[in-house]
């Protein structure tokens, strides 16, 4: 199986992999430590993690528990953090939790930073769509 590494230094859009259906109707994808990805993960729902990641992760909702290490860009409409990441992240929402460390550009639309989070990077707050 071979995976690509996308060119990091091109932000990309958070996109859903899939769109139809209700969110308790996707699947739920569940790794924990001990699972290392070199490559890209695309999942069509919720992709809790909690491994190390060498390349992108896209999901509707990305969950990285404390034991997950990401290196590279993460997609997602609502993204939890724990672990450790490095390099990009494009989200709605996005939740640092206490003991997570961030290493990244950060575009986003709401961020919450618990105590104890650590952020060292940049963050662009991108505007709510006004098409409803």
């Amino acid at each position: 199986m071979m995976f690509s590494k996308s060119n990091p230094e091109t932000p990309k859009p958070y996109v859903p992999p899939y769109r139809s259906g209700s969110l308790t109707e996707k699947g739920r994808s569940v790794l924990h430590a001990g699972v290392t990805i070199t490559g890209n993960w695309t999942c069509d729902g919720i992709a809790e993690f909690g491994g190390t990641i060498l390349g992108d992760l896209t999901a509707d909702t990305v969950v990285l528990s404390k034991t997950s290490h990401v290196t590279g860009t993460i997609r997602a409409g609502q993204i939890i953090i724990e672990g450790t990441v490095v390099g990009a992240i494009h989200a709605t929402t996005l939740s640092l939790r206490t003991g997570s460390d961030v290493s990244a550009k950060v575009f986003c639309q709401t961020l919450s930073v618990d105590l104890g989070a650590k952020l060292d990077g940049t963050v662009q707050m991108i505007p709510q769509s006004t098409n409803e």
